[in-house]
């Protein structure tokens, strides 16, 4: 045996005092549970048990992250969100900003298990649960501007629905209710909710007849920005012609997309003969048909290899170059109501068109006795916004002459420094008028030169003298999308 294994010292055992394993066992944080904590769990007192976590009360009545409820905070901070929001206290306007913001913004709203308020939870747990509110969702969700549209809609009921319910709380000493049932209260609840989403709805219908009216929503046109959107349906809202410009405006425009999406397309290349080559994008079809014999086949390979196979000799076709888009809307007394309406509603299609085929634009509104509103529009340069809307809100009222389509926009045509190329020329018109040919000879000249071509809807009336300078006219008793003439001037 070594000395180190002599050295080794046997493990001490312990030793059983009492008192020892009593400090032991009292050091241990886990031992078992004496006689009085046993005793205590199993008949229910759990006044010495460990304390959970306690659950901490919501201020908001969804679940929110920091990121919604700052959201929400600027958003009640903000002009639009501040006038809707002033009545409710400072201090819990944030979070009130945050829920009915997210309810409408947020892909997939969920409630908070408890909240502070508990009239804000049951009102938009009741919200949430209407089909209404889940028809607005689609629209609503993820999109800023329609988004804040619909809380303050929101805001604007659930403030009168607190208002009402509080009145009758008072009213019954104070009680919890008002002393109803919680079947009245739920309906009470729904009815605010109801109003809430019809309300939201209308706004955000506006707010898309705008942008859908002016063009600002498809893939090949310019995109609005929001503050331009807002901008408008201010307008819109704040003005019942312009509003149904817009509304009518959406459907012309759709109109339109579906008449230009649909066009036969052209190739880029004509045939121009044969030649030898060994691109089988252009291989006759002669040549093709070799390829089903096995003898052919190798005949075919050889000749693809030394570049010797017959293929369309093809030539570059340029498309003929077009120039500006022209629609000239009368503004006389009789085309008040409907009539004009439609025919902005038209003119805004018109313009869709011209962007969409990157051809400057010239919308022109005339009356008898008027030098012509006028306002062009260049596809390379930002849609301004605020100089269309006045457009469509201009109205001459008065007689109607032809002075401004056949005189005044020839002489100008210069000054609005328009581009050369084949020019189209819509004119919206409900007057029979007479043009004599002094006036009718020098523009037929100019139209020459210009190679325009003239295209005239005359609403309720003979198309009179206007048979003269157009190359297709169409007399309708009143303008609308399905009306005769109107397709096929939204198909050039």
């Amino acid at each position: 045996m070594s000395e180190e294994a002599e050295g080794a010292q046997e493990p001490l055992e312990p030793e059983n005092n009492p008192e020892d394993i009593s400090e032991m066992m009292g050091a241990v944080p886990n031992a078992s549970p004496g006689i009085e904590e046993l005793e205590a769990i199993q008949y229910g007192d759990n006044s010495m048990s460990p304390a959970g976590p306690t659950q901490e009360i919501s201020k908001t009545a969804l679940e929110l992250d920091k990121w919604s409820v700052r959201r929400g905070s600027e958003w009640a901070r903000s002009d639009e969100g501040g006038q809707f929001l002033s009545a409710i206290d400072e201090d819990v306007r944030r979070h009130v900003a945050a829920d009915f913001l997210s309810a409408a913004w947020e892909p997939f709203p969920q409630m908070a298990e408890s909240c502070s308020d508990e009239k804000r939870k049951h009102f938009l747990e009741t919200l949430m649960q209407t089909p209404a509110y889940k028809q607005l969702h689609r629209e609503t969700c993820l999109d800023n501007l329609a988004s804040e549209l619909a809380a303050a809609s929101f805001a604007v009921q659930w403030v009168q629905y607190v208002v009402e319910e509080e009145e009758r709380e008072k009213e019954c000493g104070g009680e919890e209710g008002g002393g109803r049932s919680d079947l009245d209260r739920d309906a009470a609840a729904h009815a605010a909710a109801e109003e809430a989403c019809k309300s939201a709805k209308k706004d955000v219908n506006d707010m898309k007849d705008a942008v859908k009216g002016l063009g600002g929503d498809g893939p090949d046109t310019q995109k609005m920005s929001t503050e331009q959107i807002r901008n408008i349906f201010k307008k819109v809202k704040d003005n019942e012609s312009l509003r149904r410009i817009m509304e009518r405006a959406g459907r012309y425009v759709r109109l339109a997309k579906s008449l230009q999406y649909s066009k036969p397309v052209n190739g880029p290349d004509k045939i121009v003969g044969i030649n030898y080559d060994n691109d089988l994008s252009n291989v006759v079809a002669s040549e093709l048909a070799s390829l089903t014999d096995e003898t052919l086949e190798w005949d075919f390979m050889r000749r693809f290899i030394e570049e010797s196979l017959m293929v369309h000799e093809t030539k570059s076709m340029k498309d003929e170059a077009k120039g500006p888009l022209v629609v000239v809307v009368d503004e006389s007394g009789s085309m008040m109501g409907e009539p004009i309406v439609h025919a902005k509603a038209m003119a805004m299609a018109i313009l869709w068109i011209a962007e969409h085929q990157k051809r400057w634009c010239c919308l022109v509104g005339f009356a008898g006795g008027s030098e012509g509103n006028y306002l062009t529009i260049d596809p390379k340069e930002p849609r301004d916004i605020e100089a269309i809307s006045k457009w469509l809100e201009h109205f001459y009222s008065g007689g109607t002459n032809l002075d401004v389509p056949l005189v005044e926009l020839p002489k100008k045509w210069g000054e609005l420094g328009c581009p050369k190329g084949e020019t189209d020329i819509i004119i919206l018109t409900d007057a029979y008028v007479n043009a004599p040919d002094n006036i009718v000879e020098p523009f037929l000249e100019w139209k020459k030169e210009q190679l325009a071509r003239v295209s005239t809807i005359v609403i309720g009336d003979n198309p009179g003298d206007l048979t003269k300078v157009s190359d297709r006219y169409w007399r309708i008793d009143e303008l609308d999308i399905d009306s005769q003439g109107v397709a096929e001037c939204l198909q050039i």
